[in-house]
């Protein structure tokens, strides 16, 4: 039954939106559809699943970083769910990508996250 609501969710484009902004209001992110639809899967998994949840709240002064932000909706959980002294640093090297994040950590007011448009490499 769930399967056949979600697939009905996801192939419609005006359900996708009414999910999109209960999913974004929810959890006070007040994000832009438009510029975010492609990336619902994420935003759910992230913010409705809590598959991060176990690793928040962070309760004292820390530093988080995102390697492939992508959207920064990680980015935005640390930000909701960590102290108010917490730093994050949100990496994506997509142009188009970091435009968005940067977008997105604007509407949510996340003063903590700091968006840096590189990439992060090391030798393997």
């Amino acid at each position: 039954m769930f399967k056949k609501l979600k697939k009905k969710i996801f192939s419609s484009s005006i359900l996708r939106y009414f999910y999109f902004k209960y999913l974004s209001n929810k959890f006070g992110l007040n994000l832009d559809f438009e510029s975010n639809k492609e990336a619902l899967h994420i935003l759910r998994e992230v913010f409705l699943k809590g598959v991060y949840s176990k690793y928040f709240p962070i309760k004292g002064k820390a530093t988080v970083v995102d390697i492939g932000a992508h959207f920064g909706y990680f980015s935005m959980y640390a930000y909701k769910f960590s102290a108010t002294d917490t730093q994050i640093y949100a990496f994506e090297p997509s142009s188009k990508n970091f435009n968005i994040l940067k977008n997105n950590i604007i509407k949510v007011h996340a003063q903590q996250v700091t968006p840096v448009n590189k990439a992060v490499v090391g030798e393997g």
